[in-house]
């Protein structure tokens, strides 16, 4: 609200605490079916891990879930956990729905 009252600004934070990089890309791109915003800003936190997630996924279900079944949403889960050597890739389907 300070964004807005001091400068007129519209925004909102669809960051996920302790996102790593493909998961906050992935809700980048389920953002843009609902806005185009002009700028948006990445956290780079953890640029250097390997892994697009970490062990445990419910950082991702608290970032993910509210967005509805989309060719975007199915696009992220296949990208997230579509590697038959991810341990999640049997469970895939919790994230879609």
């Amino acid at each position: 609200m300070e964004l807005w009252d001091d400068y007129g600004i519209v925004s909102y934070n669809f960051g996920g605490h302790g996102n790593y990089i493909p998961v906050s890309y992935w809700v980048w791109k389920n953002t843009m079916n609902y806005t185009k915003p002009k700028l948006v800003v990445i956290d780079t936190y953890y640029i250097e891990e390997d892994s697009p997630y970490r062990e445990n996924t419910q950082q991702i279900h608290l970032s993910t879930d509210a967005f509805p079944l989309s060719k975007t949403k199915m696009e992220m889960v296949n990208d997230l956990f579509g590697d038959e050597n991810s341990d999640f890739h049997e469970n895939r389907n919790e994230f879609l729905f």
